[in-house]
């Protein structure tokens, strides 16, 4: 009698919700290391205002943004019942970078806003500084996070 064949036994991690959930979270998070080594190959330490202070921040927020959203959201994805196109896979790739991207702006500026006492100033301050973020490296989170999503969709299918 032959041995049972373990690939029959395994199940694939993709079956599973968390399996889908950290497979998703950690590509998307893949994903926001390139618009980061963008801005900070671009711009360092120098000349644009460092999230923070810190460059190590600078990389690790956007990035633990893009997990969070990925998993959360880009999941989807990976659901045939959800995602039945590569089109639909890619605009969700693009609105999760896009909400990760809002986040990146909006978390600090609701808690300097709280905290300030200049609110007028400090939100015109975040709306300039989000649109500036915007033209700078906004079209490459788009374009990364809809190619991500695409290519998520196309690892999807053939797991």
């Amino acid at each position: 009698m032959l041995p049972p064949n373990p690939a029959k036994r395994r199940t694939k991690l993709l079956n599973y919700k968390i399996g889908r959930l950290l497979l998703a979270g950690v590509w998307f998070g893949i994903a926001a290391v390139i618009p980061v080594a963008y801005y900070l190959l671009r711009f360092g330490d120098a000349g644009l205002p460092i999230f923070g202070g810190s460059v190590a921040l600078t990389a690790a927020a956007p990035i633990a943004l893009a997990i969070v959203c990925g998993a959360l959201f880009g999941s989807a994805i990976l659901e045939p019942a959800e995602t039945k196109t590569p089109f639909a896979a890619a605009l969700r790739g693009l609105l999760v970078s896009l909400l990760s991207f809002l986040l990146l702006f909006t978390i600090p500026a609701i808690i300097t806003l709280v905290t300030s006492p200049d609110f007028l100033g400090t939100a015109l301050g975040f709306g300039v500084f989000f649109l500036y973020g915007l033209f700078i490296v906004g079209w490459l989170v788009a374009a990364v996070g809809a190619i991500a999503g695409w290519l998520l969709y196309v690892v999807g299918l053939r797991s």
